[in-house]
Formats: structure tokens, C-alpha cells, sequence
């Protein structure tokens, strides 16, 4: 077995995980600053919902 490519492989799993995880980290905070009070998902859904349904 060679342990230098077992301890590389290992190494790369850690830091692709890291980078991974900074991302979603980023992806909270941006969606956090941009986020608008008292909007909400599912009530714009609906309201798309119903009108298309008087349509």
C-alpha cells in the first residue's frame, strides 16, 4: 500500500469538504442579506397558484 496516495486522497476528501462547507456557508449569508421581511415562498406560490386559476 502506498501511504503517501492514501494520506493525498485523504487530504483532498478534507479540503474539498472545507471548500464545500465555505460555500454553503457563503450561500446562507448571501441569502440572508438578501432576504425581504414578511415575504414568503410559499405565500407568493399560492398567490400564482390562484390566479392562474381565475385565469
Amino acid at each position: 500500500m502506498n501511504w503517501s496516495d492514501v494520506a493525498g486522497e485523504v487530504f483532498e476528501e478534507t479540503l474539498r469538504r472545507r471548500k464545500m462547507r465555505e460555500a454553503a456557508e457563503a450561500l446562507d449569508k448571501f441569502r440572508e442579506s438578501t432576504r425581504t421581511p414578511g415575504w414568503s415562498e410559499a405565500g407568493e406560490i399560492r398567490q400564482w397558484r390562484d390566479t392562474r386559476r381565475k385565469l
